[in-house]
């Protein structure tokens, strides 16, 4: 991981759409959400999808940036 991969992070919570979108899946929340929020946050590690095809938020992302930055 590099700074271009925090940086692209830190880009989708500051977009009013994506940082709505993973809120609502942090609160189980999903609901409708916008399929573009939910694919720029896939393409950024904040969510997937299960095998049932129910998106998730991957918050474990947060701890890949800090452990690659701590080192």
């Amino acid at each position: 991981m590099n700074d271009h991969d925090l940086r692209r992070v830190l880009g989708l919570l500051s977009q009013d759409d994506t940082l709505r979108a993973f809120a609502a899946l942090v609160l189980g929340l999903p609901g409708d959400l916008p399929p573009k929020a939910l694919h720029k946050l896939a393409t950024g590690g904040l969510a997937a999808r299960d095998d049932d095809g129910k998106w998730r938020a991957t918050p474990e992302r947060f701890r890949e940036l800090l452990r690659a930055h701590a080192e």
